[in-house]
């Protein structure tokens, strides 16, 4: 069997991730139920980071990709990491900007990522949130309280409308 395309691959992704992040969603969103609370952070940020790791991972390595393009891509992703390394970035927020990065420059469409303003922060603070439940330090840590859920959701809904910004300009 052939490699399915890019975009194939990161379409079946978010196909087999995304009701995880609705399930999650419709039954921690009300609830005060701890555990429903947490996975739903889980959910929204597994469906980030696995399109993240795919995206970065398509763009440097699919063989639908001509070597020119896979270059671009591996060079966007170094010079990336010679930017953030003048961050106090995460590892979360760091993946996020390589596979933009090496995704836009793969496709050759303009990487509608920016990391700063409000959306930007909206997003570095849900991450704080999925470290902090994945990471606790004491019980309290691993409460998600109803502010919590609100970010999380504005970071998701942020993060699929740069997603889709992406994908409609690599069509």
């Amino acid at each position: 069997m052939s490699e399915e395309s890019p975009l194939l691959v990161l379409t079946g992704i978010a196909a087999e991730l995304m009701p995880d992040v609705g399930i999650a969603g419709s039954r921690a969103i009300g609830s005060d139920d701890a555990l429903l609370r947490r996975n739903y952070v889980r959910a929204v940020f597994a469906l980030i980071e696995g399109l993240n790791y795919a995206r970065r991972y398509v763009a440097e390595e699919s063989t639908h990709l001509s070597a020119e393009a896979r270059s671009r891509a591996r060079e966007a992703v170094r010079s990336e990491k010679k930017r953030l390394k003048d961050q106090d970035g995460s590892g979360v927020s760091d993946g996020l900007q390589l596979s933009f990065a090496a995704f836009a420059a793969a496709e050759e469409v303009d990487n509608p990522l920016v990391d700063s303003g409000p959306e930007w922060n909206t997003f570095l603070e849900a991450v704080a949130v999925r470290n902090r439940i994945t990471h606790p330090r004491s019980g309290a840590d691993c409460r998600v309280s109803d502010s919590d859920l609100v970010l999380i959701h504005a970071a998701l809904r942020w993060y699929q409308e740069l997603d889709t910004k992406l994908m409609v300009a690599a069509r």
